[in-house]
């Protein structure tokens, strides 16, 4: 053989093995990649930093997906292994379960995605029969249960059969549940049930450390805050809500402030209780989102922050051009609260401004004022009361 020909083969040989080898080298690059990126989705989603910054979670959320197109290639890749197959499958199904939880959560303005469960594996209390003795035989088909679907189901029955008796073990299995799909389920069972004691209980989530409960415990109070009011007074919730901005994480209440906003009209109460905190520095995006609301509940944290016995113009007069933004819809509440020793020269000055009138601080004057000028101004009362169920609406 030639020299040429001895010297040829060895280079034949190398090329041939390299462009075998390049597919599974290219699709170990995408394996290396899409573990990157969805280890930095969940690390973004799962409890690292602020767990309710909308902005760090959708970056995760967008990691995931990038994360997802790469596992598909994979998975249809003929040079791929077997076993790397089974792990790009695996993890494009903890992918999935993620990216719908987070895309019924969202706020976009859109009602929450109603998520069909099967029925709980669990029999009804027998009449008579002790309900607590009942939660213990649910806390058992729980545990028995391997369907976070199904896990969902029987906390809803929970909730629905053994109502606040039934809440000891719900707050046990939210602190405890690790699946995000059994987990709203449990969402959704604290919701229906309410009342003081959930608002207390997710309240206690609010703590300086970096508690991986804090964003389903809000997402609880959130929830709450969507019910009728009937149903479920706001008044817990707000405090609730004031919690977890007593953290002083401006980026924080930022968030809770933006997620409150996008709720509407259920939110506005809930919007302003960054005021009664002292940390100017998230107070800016509430005094933005209640100078938009055409609602008397936007009022009273800003009459709040009026109410002071020494002029502060930096913290009063946000307030009270808020106020003059809400405009007519805020005045049967400013004229119910001019009694207020502190903040009522504030107030009848921004009644002023709103209205033209000059009466003072004479809280008779403005209210014998206000039973005539009223009736004129059909669409305050209209706006200031719940809005009637859509058609097809039902309360969770």
């Amino acid at each position: 053989m030639s020299p040429v020909l001895r010297s040829f083969f060895p280079c034949l040989a190398l090329l041939v093995a390299l462009t075998a080898a390049s597919p599974r080298a290219h699709a170990g690059d995408d394996l290396d990649a899409a573990k990157n990126l969805h280890q930095m989705g969940l690390k973004l989603l799962d409890g690292t930093g602020d767990p309710d910054d909308l902005d760090r979670v959708r970056e995760g959320l967008d990691h995931l997906k990038k994360a997802d197109t790469l596992y598909a290639k994979i998975v249809v890749d003929p040079t791929t292994s077997k076993a790397w197959k089974e792990f790009a499958g695996t993890a494009r199904r903890e992918i999935k379960t993620k990216l719908e939880w987070w895309a019924a959560i969202l706020p976009t303005g859109a009602e929450r995605k109603p998520v069909v469960r099967p029925d709980a594996k669990l029999d009804d209390p027998a009449a008579g029969a002790l309900l607590v003795r009942w939660c213990e035989k649910a806390k058992k088909a729980y545990v028995a249960e391997t369907d976070p679907l199904g896990r969902a189901s029987i906390a809803v029955k929970v909730a629905v059969k053994a109502k606040e008796q039934g809440l000891p073990l719900l707050f046990d299995l939210f602190r405890s549940e690790p699946d995000v799909v059994a987990r709203d389920g449990l969402l959704d069972a604290l919701t229906m049930l309410g009342g003081l004691e959930v608002a207390k209980e997710m309240a206690t989530f609010a703590r300086p450390d970096d508690c991986p409960l804090r964003r389903d415990a809000l997402e609880v109070i959130y929830r709450c805050l969507e019910k009728p009011e009937k149903l479920e007074p706001e008044k817990p919730y707000c405090q609730a809500i004031r919690k977890f901005h007593e953290l002083k994480n401006r980026k924080f209440s930022e968030a809770i402030v933006a997620r409150l906003d996008a709720m509407g009209w259920q939110g506005t109460a809930a919007v302003g209780q960054v005021l009664y905190v002292d940390d100017f520095g998230a107070q800016d995006a509430a005094y933005d989102a209640l100078s938009r609301k055409k609602d008397s509940r936007a009022v009273p944290s800003l009459v709040f922050r009026l109410d002071r016995f020494t002029f502060e113009y930096q913290e009063q007069m946000p307030a009270h051009q808020a106020l003059l933004a809400i405009g007519w819809y805020a005045v049967p509440e400013l004229v119910d609260r001019l009694n207020d020793p502190a903040a009522g020269i504030w107030i009848s000055w921004t009644l002023r401004k709103i209205t033209g009138r000059h009466a003072g601080t004479d809280r008779k004057k403005w209210t014998e004022w206000w039973k005539v000028e009223g009736p004129l101004h059909p669409e305050i009362t209209a706006a200031n009361s719940e809005p009637a169920p859509t058609a097809g609406s039902t309360p969770r």
